[in-house]
Formats: structure tokens, C-alpha cells, sequence
């Protein structure tokens, strides 16, 4: 899965024939943080125990580049839709 996500762009997210996401992964990048570390964040959109420690989406205040994460990604998504309407209307 590592090697597809820097293979996809555009990358567009639907649920329920509604389109929740459609932003190359730069744009995504710009927006989003995905942080690899040993604590979960409680700022994070979405948070996931890994191998390691947990991964954490958070909205990117300007964090810098991240290694997108096509699974939390999804799962930021799914749960904060509002939210991503609000970053990427902007």
C-alpha cells in the first residue's frame, strides 16, 4: 500500500454519492499533517495505534510536510466532514 500512495493523485474520497474529498495529494499535504509518534494526540481528526506508536491526522498549522497516510486519510475523512469542507473551501 506504501508504494500506491505515491502513485495516486488526485486523490477523491466518496460516501454515499457524496464527493467528501478531491485534492491532489500536494493540496492534501498542505492541509494535513500525518505524524508518526509514541503518544495519541487529542488534537488529532483521527488517530490509530500502529507497530510503533500511533499515527495521528491533524490539521497541518503549519507543521510542514508529512508522508501522506492513504488509510488515516480515509478515516479523517469519514469522521470530520465538516471539517473538510472548511479546509478545503478555504
Amino acid at each position: 500500500m506504501k508504494d500506491v500512495e505515491n502513485l495516486i493523485d488526485p486523490i477523491i474520497i466518496i460516501s454515499n454519492n457524496n464527493v467528501l474529498l478531491n485534492a491532489s495529494v500536494e493540496q492534501i499535504t498542505e492541509k494535513f499533517y500525518f505524524e508518526y509518534g509514541g503518544q495519541q494526540r487529542p488534537d488529532a481528526l483521527y488517530s490509530e495505534m500502529m507497530p510503533g506508536g500511533f499515527l495521528n491526522v491533524m490539521v497541518n498549522n503549519g507543521m510542514g510536510e508529512s508522508q501522506i497516510n492513504i488509510e488515516g486519510l480515509f478515516n479523517a475523512v469519514l469522521r470530520n466532514q465538516g471539517t473538510i469542507r472548511q479546509l478545503f473551501m478555504k
